[in-house]
């Protein structure tokens, strides 16, 4: 958003917004696509609603009834921007810890293999594991993903990755100019109520140049696909391949998955370069 503070600060300072700047505000602060379009159409709806309110009774009603919708349209326009931007730190705070425990998790996985070749550090050893053991407990939990519901949460992993990906057979194949790329998910219910969804719909991957690619249904070669319905009670696990399907092209460089088909506030990412 190339708005300074002045221009902010008139388009929320309690009267109605152009609409131009309400619909850059929203694209500035939601980044995914799906929840993008939705909050889009509402943010239109509030401003139309906002812009030409209905017809007054009285002319004093009908400027006091016209002010108090622009006042409540930009208070939760103002609501929506305040809690993407800490919902963006969040996610950011997240993504860090995450990176920082898989450096220390190989960092200590070098150190398990370096002194088990030394039968003097027996001791060390078995120190160094424990570390170990806490940091990959801690990873996982980093990378558990939260849905809408209370007590939905699922730990996810991106297991594998095959670029190009080949059809299973001979019909299955990408379409022109086009390639497939496979992703292999593990998913375990760690929350307290049942998991059902459409992974899916929740998977994308994104290319260095910022675009964003959703699944295509076919099987690869790579294993079996990961089922279109997934029900898991807690505790339960599931293990399947998502196939994409994206220009020659593009370089693909991250992964994205989040739960209730995408449209959970909680984005999972993994950076494939």
């Amino acid at each position: 958003m190339s708005y300074g503070k002045s221009t902010i600060s008139s388009n929320l300072n309690g009267k109605v917004s152009q609409e131009q700047f309400v619909l850059d505000l929203v694209e500035a602060v939601v980044r995914e696509p799906r929840m993008k379009q939705h909050v889009l159409t509402e943010a239109r709806r509030l401003w139309k609603a906002a812009d030409k309110p209905p017809a007054p009774t009285g002319v004093a009603a009908g400027q006091t009834s016209a002010l108090a919708l622009a006042h409540r349209t930009n208070e939760q326009l103002v609501t929506v921007y305040e809690r993407n931007q800490e919902l963006e730190r969040e996610r950011t705070g997240a993504h860090q810890l995450v990176l920082v425990l898989v450096r220390l998790v190989g960092h200590l996985q070098d150190q398990v293999d370096e002194l088990g070749h030394r039968p003097d550090a027996a001791a060390e050893l078995d120190a160094v594991h424990e570390q170990l053991r806490v940091a990959k407990q801690e990873l996982e939990r980093a990378r558990q993903l939260e849905g809408t519901d209370d007590g939905s949460k699922l730990d996810v992993t991106v297991v594998k990755v095959v670029d190009p990906a080949k059809g299973a057979d001979e019909f299955t194949t990408a379409e022109s100019g086009k390639r497939f790329v496979g992703v292999q998910f593990r998913l375990v219910n760690t929350g307290t109520i049942a998991y059902n969804d459409s992974p899916s719909n929740g998977a994308q991957l994104a290319d260095k140049d910022g675009q964003h690619f959703e699944s295509t249904f076919g099987d690869i070669s790579a294993g079996p696909s990961m089922a279109s319905e997934v029900k898991l009670k807690p505790g339960g696990k599931a293990l399947g391949w998502i196939v994409f399907e994206v220009p020659k092209a593009s370089k693909v460089s991250v992964v994205q998955f989040g739960m209730d088909s995408g449209f959970a506030e909680q984005t999972g990412e993994w950076k494939l370069s």
